[in-house]
């Protein structure tokens, strides 16, 4: 298998992650406990970043792209933060690069999966007599919540998968 090739150029055509491997690194080395990103080869944190890259795009957020021919959906703009500077339209903002570390450390964890099928967030789950334990760790599908807060007031957070329709 080849290794991982992580693109982190900003609006790049071809990027494939919201931020560098230094530079997550340099967001890691403030985290207390990250033994399993340290513990990663370099291309495991590159498929690490990639793959967390590419689970915050599921998302929908706020204002607009800067480049239609941008690859990811960041850099964006017509955005603030919470005290209302405006973010740069031509940078990730640096709540994205957080948001995105922790769901690649999550991903190392185990605790998040992009594959879930629904039943990650059981630790058994039996037919006959119906015998449910939640899994203590983790939801199927849901980002950690440390994710959210940074994405607040950046996404729009959606309860389902229904979206309103509108007429042209």
């Amino acid at each position: 298998m080849a290794d991982a090739v992580l693109v982190a150029t900003v609006g790049g055509t071809s990027s494939n992650s919201y931020l560098t491997l230094a530079a997550a690194q340099l967001y890691m080395d403030t985290r207390p406990t990250v033994a399993e990103w340290t513990a990663a080869t370099t291309n495991a944190q590159n498929q690490a970043l990639i793959s967390a890259t590419f689970r915050l795009e599921q998302e929908e957020y706020l204002g607009v792209i800067t480049d239609r021919d941008q690859a990811l959906k960041w850099p964006r703009s017509g955005l603030t933060d919470e005290d209302g500077r405006q973010y740069d339209d031509d940078d990730i903002p640096t709540p994205i690069e957080r948001a995105c570390c922790e769901v690649a450390l999550a991903l190392l964890k185990d605790e998040l999966t992009l594959g879930d099928i629904g039943l990650e967030g059981f630790e058994n789950v039996q037919v006959g007599s119906l015998d449910v334990t939640p899994r203590a760790n983790r939801q199927a599908g849901t980002l950690p919540e440390q994710v959210k807060r940074f994405l607040r007031g950046l996404w729009v957070e959606s309860s389902g998968i229904s979206r309103a329709v509108y007429r042209a």
